[in-house]
């Protein structure tokens, strides 16, 4: 029988975001107007969505920086990649879909060996980022039908069935 021993009432919060990048920036000042400080939070996210996540944040004067700060303070914000090794209270993932993965036309010639190896560090870096966490993780995606995306829901819902038949 299965024991989840993190007495956590929920497990991941995800959110179907049309704009991924106002609903972070929505959830960081949420999260900033309630308990969390700057130092609690790092966003995880698409090389393609660091740059403007950094100036919309900066635009609603959120203190922020791409990769670890220098000083205390600040919102971290780094890439998929960059992921690796930092660890937060809460931790925010967006732009999942940017990642590489089989039904995605990039590479459409690349032989397939390479599709399966890329796809797979794809899949690690997911993994890396949704384990930076401490106490509250959020994942912003757009398309519920990416490979990626699926299998996170629906292994959330498997955990939170988990956790309810526990519980009771």
């Amino acid at each position: 029988d299965f024991q989840y021993r993190n007495q956590a009432e929920e497990v991941a919060d995800f959110r179907k975001s049309d704009e991924p990048v106002a609903d972070v920036v929505g959830k960081i000042r949420e999260m900033l107007d309630g308990s969390i400080g700057e130092d609690d939070i790092l966003v995880i996210t698409s090389d393609a969505l660091l740059d403007n996540l950094l100036q919309q944040l900066q635009h609603h004067q959120i203190k922020c920086t791409i990769g670890e700060p220098e000083k205390d303070g600040y919102v971290a914000l780094v890439a998929f990649q960059d992921a690796k090794g930092l660890e937060r209270e809460v931790v925010i993932v967006a732009d999942i879909e940017d990642l590489y993965n089989r039904t995605k036309p990039d590479g459409l010639l690349w032989d397939e060996d390479v599709k399966i190896t890329k796809q797979g560090l794809s899949r690690r870096m997911i993994y890396v980022a949704i384990t930076r966490t401490i106490e509250q993780l959020t994942v912003f995606y757009q398309d519920p039908d990416n490979p990626f995306v699926a299998d996170l829901l629906k292994e959330n819902d498997n955990i939170t069935r988990k956790l309810l038949h526990s519980n009771a």
